[in-house]
């Protein structure tokens, strides 16, 4: 079957103003009329990639290394007559190898649901209400002596929609005859389905992961013109987490040139992964959030069934990506592992700054795989622990909230609420060499529910702060904390640490004056930064501004970020429209930087070294 979009209709926004996409669509099933029942199929070229696909939580109906091929071979489709399927690059081919003395007037083949099929200038061209598409005239050769003859081949209708071959000056019938056509469809329409990425990782041996999501049509049943919605979920873009969506999995090999498991990851709800990290195993742990009841989920794990419209979930796929090894829910009775509610593009929540912001998160692993993940909750009943730092939900909407797993997600070790008396998110965490867990995230919160010790102890954030905090390696005792603002919008994504111990976060700012210190290097009103505390975050050691400044709001949205051994930073960010109808023009960039030019959408790394 050729399925087909409409290239105009198939601009899907994810969450933008159109609550659902509605596609048209036109389906064309190729029927070989009075073909074998009975044929049987072969394969040959088998790809290194495979799929992988953990839909729903029957297990029957899961299906791991499913292997792609280029080249399928249906034998006796009809009698003396094989059908050979074909893909090169993006065109798709197909033969007929007629065996010596059998008759190629069987082969009839039926354009089902076409709106017109026609031979012009010797091509076939097939008419459809999205596009069209034409088969190159036919190609037939013999071999003789090893060397191939072309003999003399024309498309024939045998009827309405119905297409046959014929040879006008005969062939040599005591030898095989291949014919050989070539499909060239005159629109490109892309991927069938959209796709939004969300988080990335590696492994120790240098292979690549990334995580996102896929909207995907349904394939329609029947031929003929269709229209389609996109399926995978729920559509929630009003008050939820966006348009249906199912999760998807690619591993890369080091060099990014080959893809080698894709794996498929949802129930019959909306699914996002947040954050991935590889274990000592190299196995791949994914933590998002799930609204499915029926989310895959393995026997003998901590929680089974969701409690509330969304639960976060932990899951760990096997170093083949062809199990599903462990998987779990987490949460309570209300939204977990959602920062702020979706409604189309704009967030209720005032830490839902960014377009994706919804999704912030991380998950890491100590030295004994054990799972940490910073996320937030807006349910009172979260499964926090009795002697956690914060036992009680703070207030308003939602609080943040860190918790930490055994390596096979059978048991929820230590979890604590932290937040205040309004919306507070937990984004970024990682861990010292006593496994002490650092925290950041942002509040709106002017009362912490915990004791603010360190740089900036009062909240001066309109609309958020950052903050920072050094919990106990059981979440049990706080040993450090500061907020991080100005009198404008602040907020922290990410923190790392060095060998020393210090700790280094990047966030955004709406503030023309946010502190800069002991750096030759910044940019004056730049409304990203990256700030330097000591280890118990009494003082700021360094901080600098960075991007262009002269912007109203922050350019960039931070995606990820990391301090090296040496000391050395690494930053990425993406920026555009999306953002306040903000672009990345103005950016610094280096003399040797691979693109020195920006559109109004583009994504930005930087890595920077202060002594």
């Amino acid at each position: 079957s050729y399925n087909f979009l409409s290239q105009a209709g198939y601009q899907h926004n994810h969450d933008s103003k159109f609550p659902k996409d509605t596609i048209r669509g036109h389906a064309v099933k190729l029927n070989f009329l009075g073909a074998n029942q009975n044929t049987y199929i072969s394969s040959k070229s088998k790809q290194t990639e495979y799929y992988n696909f953990f839909i729903g939580d029957d297990r029957s109906q899961w299906a791991s290394h499913v292997n792609a091929y280029t080249n399928l071979t249906f034998h006796r489709l009809y009698k003396g007559i094989d059908l050979e399927l074909l893909s090169q690059g993006n065109e798709l081919k197909y033969n007929f190898e007629i065996k010596p003395g059998q008759e190629p007037g069987q082969i009839r083949m039926h354009y089902e649901g076409a709106s017109s099929v026609i031979i012009r200038d010797g091509k076939l061209h097939i008419e459809t209400s999205v596009n069209s598409w034409q088969e190159l005239k036919p190609f037939a050769y013999q071999l003789f002596e090893g060397k191939q003859k072309s003999v003399p081949c024309n498309y024939q209708m045998k009827g309405d929609q119905i297409v046959g071959f014929e040879f006008p000056e005969g062939y040599d019938t005591s030898r095989k005859i291949i014919i050989d056509p070539k499909v060239i469809f005159s629109t490109y329409s892309g991927s069938n389905s959209d796709n939004f990425g969300y988080t990335a990782t590696f492994d120790t041996l240098g292979n690549a992961y990334s995580g996102g999501t896929v909207f995907g049509p349904n394939f329609p049943v029947t031929a003929g013109a269709y229209q389609t919605v996109f399926s995978g979920g729920a559509d929630t873009s009003f008050g939820g987490s966006g348009a249906e969506r199912d999760i998807g999995i690619l591993k890369y090999n080091q060099s990014g040139t080959n893809v080698k498991y894709v794996t498929y990851l949802g129930g019959s709800h909306n699914e996002d992964p947040h954050s991935m990290v590889v274990n000592s195993e190299g196995d791949l742990l994914i933590f998002g959030n799930t609204g499915s009841f029926d989310f895959p989920v393995p026997n003998f794990t901590y929680k089974d069934t969701i409690d509330g419209d969304y639960d976060i979930f932990l899951a760990k796929l096997s170093e083949d990506g062809d199990q599903l090894k462990e998987a779990t829910y987490v949460g309570g009775t209300d939204w977990d592992g959602l920062n702020g509610t979706q409604q189309i593009i704009s967030n209720t929540s005032p830490l839902g700054w960014n377009y994706g912001d919804m999704f912030r998160g991380e998950v890491i692993l100590d030295n004994q795989d054990r799972v940490y993940v910073a996320s937030v909750t807006k349910s009172q009943d979260f499964p926090v622990s009795a002697n956690a730092v914060q036992t009680n939900f703070g207030g308003g909407t939602q609080d943040g909230v860190a918790f930490i797993f055994n390596e096979d997600l059978t048991s929820l070790l230590h979890a604590t609420y932290l937040g205040g008396n309004d919306d507070d998110a937990a984004y970024g965490l990682a861990l010292d060499d006593r496994n002490n867990v650092f925290i950041t995230g942002g509040t709106s919160s002017n009362q912490i529910n915990f004791p603010l010790t360190g740089y900036q102890t009062t909240y001066n954030g309109d609309p958020a702060d950052g903050f920072v905090c050094k919990l106990s390696n059981d979440l049990s005792t706080l040993q450090a904390s500061t907020l991080l603002g100005t009198s404008d919008y602040d907020q922290n994504y990410f923190l790392d640490l060095d060998l020393k111990g210090n700790v280094y976060v990047t966030g955004q700012t709406s503030s023309d004056s946010f502190p800069v210190k002991n750096v030759n290097h910044y940019t004056d009103s730049a409304k990203q930064y990256i700030t330097k505390f000591d280890p118990n975050l009494d003082s700021i050691v360094f901080s600098s501004t960075i991007g262009s400044g002269n912007k109203p709001n922050p350019a960039l949205s931070p995606t990820a970020f990391q301090v090296d051994n040496c000391g050395k930073i690494y930053f990425s960010g993406w920026g555009g429209a999306t953002n306040f109808q903000g672009n990345t023009l103005g950016l610094e960039v280096t003399n040797d930087a691979f693109q020195k030019t920006t559109g109004i959408l583009c994504c930005m790394l930087l890595i920077m070294e202060v002594f």
